[in-house]
Formats: structure tokens, sequence, C-alpha cells
């Protein structure tokens, strides 16, 4: 049996939601930080956030999906 998890449709789903509030959040920091004039770090959040939603887009396709994504397929 593989170490690896596999995550469910219901998983899956609700991992979504929270990756996509994440990256809300993610750009919301960014965005202070970039009028702040800290664009270095600015940059680095919004990368991040960017990141999350490619995952949560994964997941909203499906457990399958979101599996192959974490594990790097």
């Amino acid at each position: 049996m593989s170490a690896r998890a596999r995550y469910s449709d219901a998983q899956a789903a609700a991992i979504a939601v929270d990756l996509a509030e994440t990256a809300d959040a993610h750009d919301s920091l960014g965005d202070r930080l970039a009028a702040l004039g800290y664009t270095v770090p600015a940059r680095a959040w919004h990368d991040s956030a960017a990141r999350l939603r490619r995952y949560a887009a994964a997941a909203r396709e499906g457990g399958e999906h979101l599996t192959a994504m974490v594990h790097g397929r």
C-alpha cells in the first residue's frame, strides 16, 4: 500500500474552499505591503496566492486531480 495521501472528492471540495480563502488573504497582505512600498515581499505573497489558486483549481476538479498535483504528477 502506498504511503501517499489520496484525497476523496469531498475532501478535495473542502480543501478547495480553504485554499481559495487563504489565497485571498495572501493577496490582501501582498496588496497592503505593496501600498507601503514593500514590493519584494508583496510579490512573494502574490506568488503564493497564485500557487494556492492552482491547487484550489485542481481540488475543484476532484480528489484524483488534487492527489496528482500534490504528488507532482
